[in-house]
């Protein structure tokens, strides 16, 4: 339940969060973030779109790892460049419900409490990325509203 909360509740979930994101928006950096590096593919460091791009692997070596692939690695499991923000939401959908897929195969009665634990840390990865997500749209917005120079 507080995997599918994290995910798609009505007013606090990584889904609201993500509602309604342009383009620009999910490309855009904070001056905070200048002098990172960009990713092997390009995103910007912080940018809505690189937070997006990190969870879609996650999920996918995550729910390697719920089905038994302990060695997963899971920052670098299927990377592969997006050509538009459409393309990193339509990942992240397609990763989280595999997830959710790994997490449905768990027999109830099989599951220990390594497999909760593990289940609870990408709810809390989740979240604590959707924060991370709502503060640069915030940024965002203020960034928007400021006179050019």
């Amino acid at each position: 339940m507080h995997f599918d909360n994290a995910w798609n509740h009505a007013w606090e979930s990584l889904l609201t969060i993500l509602d309604g994101v342009t383009e620009p928006e999910a490309s855009w950096q904070a001056p905070c973030y200048r002098d990172a590096s960009a990713d092997e593919h390009g995103t910007a460091a912080g940018s809505i779109r690189w937070h997006v791009r990190h969870l879609a692997q996650c999920k996918r070596g995550y729910a390697l790892r719920l089905r038994g692939d302990r060695a997963a690695r899971t920052p670098d499991v299927d990377a592969k460049p997006s050509a538009t923000w459409a393309e990193d939401m339509t990942e992240l959908r397609a990763a989280h419900e595999d997830q959710r897929r790994a997490i449905d195969e768990l027999a109830a009665d099989a599951m220990t409490t390594t497999d909760s634990d593990f289940i609870t840390n990408n709810v809390r990865h989740d979240t604590w990325h959707g924060g991370q997500i709502a503060l640069v749209r915030r940024m965002w917005r203020h960034h928007a509203r400021a006179p050019s120079k």
